[in-house]
């Protein structure tokens, strides 16, 4: 296989899958130093032809051949719902042996994304003592007065979940620190619980979610896919200072 490392990113699974970012090149060589290449057949998903090379009216030795995602893609065979493609090579030499070599790799070009609905990002309270507190859900605003765990969970179609991270996004310029936590992941989807623990903070979140070949999504935490209950207002608020009375 063949590839530009500079513009795409290859990743192998457990399972020993090759995935790619984009396009890739299928290099092969059909070769009967005795008797001759008489023919060569390459099929792709579904056993589609791409070439079908009668080779009996000449000597040929050896025959090499070149192709791409995009010349099969050109051809009419487009890439597989799991993202695949098999590419295989039936040569015959003039004798009437038979050989087959095949290959078969994925591309994945899509950002992964949230989980749907509203368990996707989940808001909690955590105080030292392990008690969780009610989260104060208004109109105007989700507040907290303790600490706060962000449970987020993520999915991916091929490639996996290779990094999720949580950005703050303050309204007032305070400086918050990226927001990491160990990654469990499940097959292809991931979750991670983050830990906010400020004075005060005002402002809003994105997840941001990488898969194993580059494809990054990020996503704004919003009353769809989040227990924030305030609808139009994607803000969250930390305040642990106690409110002050005063009676003359």
């Amino acid at each position: 296989m063949n590839y530009n490392k500079e513009t795409v990113t290859k990743y192998v699974d457990d399972s020993g899958n090759e995935i790619y970012s984009d396009d890739v090149t299928f290099d092969f060589v059909a070769g009967d130093l005795q008797s001759g290449v008489n023919s060569v057949t390459i099929k792709s998903n579904d056993d589609k032809v791409y070439k079908n090379d009668p080779y009996s009216d000449k000597e040929t030795p050896e025959v090499a051949y070149t192709l791409t995602t995009v010349d099969l893609k050109n051809a009419g065979i487009n890439i597989e719902e799991d993202g695949s493609y098999k590419v295989s090579a039936d040569v015959t030499d003039n004798y009437g042996n038979r050989t087959t070599a095949e290959k078969t790799i994925y591309i994945d070009t899509k950002d992964p994304e949230l989980v749907d609905g509203e368990e996707a990002v989940t808001f909690d309270h955590r105080n030292d003592s392990g008690i969780a507190k009610a989260i104060n859900f208004l109109s105007f605003g989700t507040f907290f007065n303790e600490k706060i765990e962000i449970t987020v969970k993520v999915q991916d179609d091929i490639a996996g979940i290779k990094d999720l991270y949580v950005h703050a996004n303050p309204s007032n310029g305070q400086e918050v620190n990226k927001l990491a936590a160990d990654i469990t992941r499940d097959g292809l989807n991931a979750a991670a619980t983050f830990t906010l623990d400020d004075e005060s903070f005002k402002g809003t979140f994105d997840v941001v979610v990488t898969d194993h070949v580059g494809n990054q999504g990020i996503y704004r935490v919003t009353a769809g896919n989040s227990n924030i209950k305030a609808e139009g207002n994607d803000e969250l608020m930390i305040e642990k200072t106690s409110p002050t009375a005063d009676i003359p």
